[in-house]
């Protein structure tokens, strides 16, 4: 056993990890007096007494390893009521954020407002109601989320106030997650076991496709684009170099005492408190060179296509039914200045940035594939494309303020609603 844990460090220690508090140091200070006792049963004195009182020394060593392996099980249990595990597709459990949204950055939005999530992770104004007749989960980007607006303001929790206006007693729950496209949501649809019991997805897809596939970011995105300083060609970041921790440092105790010496844990923050950030983001949009030539799009909108189709067979095997909505945007050629200064999409992989004319012709034309695959599948698209091009709806490039969400929520309703 010595053996074991000392080669398991040395590992460790070669490749780059160091002790890291005092809980890890005394575990080596430990296991350097065990090893001792080991070494001095090499004279036959101390080997000979060992033998003497060995069937106590079992009973010790028995009682040590079964108090540690109880301190195991509490340990881990703590643990996960400290770091509760993050459902895919959510920001996590019992998340509880107040912004002050600030009107220079975010028109439209009057604050302060709440962003909450229940136990399963998921934003919704309140819990299913023993009467209702259809749980609905929103699945979708940043649009989808609406951080900024409060939770009872979200195109969500406004779709579930229609629809029990109409009589159908419906709750509707929002896993929308800013960046998210339909990679990741199909992710969601084939395995997430929030979607056990629910009767219908509604999916608002499409920017998160094409700004992936102009910035050529499918792969991996960059979060650090928009940083304070960061130059909006500038290489990412090199990765720190992978290092082995050695085995014994997963222990759920050691994990248990580094979450409590540290600050006390709390969920995961979506933005900033009141938006300052979005000066940033436009900023950068301003002072870059802007295009008007699109890329070719076709291997995009190939992909995309495909996504949505298998998106749909997925949720026809679960029994969900699935309905998608077309992704609205401010963009249009012949925008004012005072909502044009509002944009910050458009940014390609070399630096240079759409114009508003040409992302708008790129939004049509995926949402325009979004609306064909449903049309062959004969699955419900709302289509939200008289939203675009007014202020009134958008804070930014898509995102919606408060008049916005109550207009988005009021075409999804009338799709959803049955006819009489």
């Amino acid at each position: 056993m010595p053996l074991l844990f000392w080669a398991d460090t040395g590992l460790g220690l070669a490749a780059g990890w160091r002790p890291f508090g005092a809980v890890e140091h005394g575990m080596l200070l430990l296991a350097g007096a065990l090893s001792l006792c080991f070494l001095a049963l090499l004279s036959s004195s101390v080997r000979n007494a060992a033998l003497r009182h060995g069937r106590e020394l079992f009973l010790l060593a028995a009682a040590c390893l079964l108090g540690w392996a109880l301190l195991e099980c509490g340990a881990a249990r703590l643990h996960r009521a400290l770091r509760p595990e993050k459902p895919f597709h959510t920001r996590g459990p019992f998340l509880r954020e107040i912004f002050h949204p600030v009107p220079e950055f975010l028109p439209g939005i009057q604050g302060p407002t709440r962003y909450t999530t229940d136990a399963a992770g998921i934003r919704a104004p309140e819990a299913p109601r023993p009467d209702t007749q259809r749980r609905i989960l929103c699945v979708g980007g940043s649009s989808t989320e609406c951080v900024y607006l409060d939770d009872a303001k979200t195109w969500p929790a406004l779709l579930m106030q229609q629809l029990n206006k109409q009589g159908v007693h419906a709750w509707v729950g929002n896993v929308g997650i800013s960046g998210f496209d339909t990679r990741e949501h199909l992710r969601f649809l084939e395995s997430s076991p929030l979607l056990n019991g629910v009767d219908s997805v509604v999916a608002q897809i499409g920017i998160n496709d094409l700004w992936r596939f102009l910035a050529r970011e499918e792969q991996q995105t960059r979060f650090d684009r928009f940083r304070e300083g960061a130059g909006a060609s500038e290489p990412p970041p090199a990765r720190a170099a992978p290092f082995r921790t050695p085995l014994w440092t997963t222990s759920r105790v050691i994990q248990l005492w580094h979450d409590l010496r540290q600050s006390p844990p709390r969920p995961e923050l979506v933005e900033g408190p009141g938006g300052g950030e979005y000066r940033i983001r436009r900023e950068k949009r301003a002072a870059a060179r802007q295009v008007e030539a699109l890329p070719d799009l076709t291997p995009g909108l190939e992909g995309y296509r495909g996504r949505i189709a298998a998106m749909i067979r997925c949720a026809q095997a679960r029994g969900i039914k699935i309905v998608f909505t077309t992704q609205p945007v401010l963009w249009r050629g012949d925008l004012p200045p005072e909502l044009a200064q509002r944009c910050w999409f458009g940014w390609l992989e070399n630096g240079e940035y759409l114009s508003l004319r040409a992302l708008r012709e790129a939004m049509d034309a995926y949402n325009a594939a979004l609306q064909g695959v449903c049309r062959e599948s004969s699955v419900p698209c709302a289509d939200l494309s008289a939203m675009n091009g007014c202020g009134e709806f958008f804070y930014d490039d898509c995102h919606f303020t408060e008049a916005g969400a109550a207009e988005a929520a009021r075409r999804i309703a009338e799709l959803m609603t049955p006819r009489r």
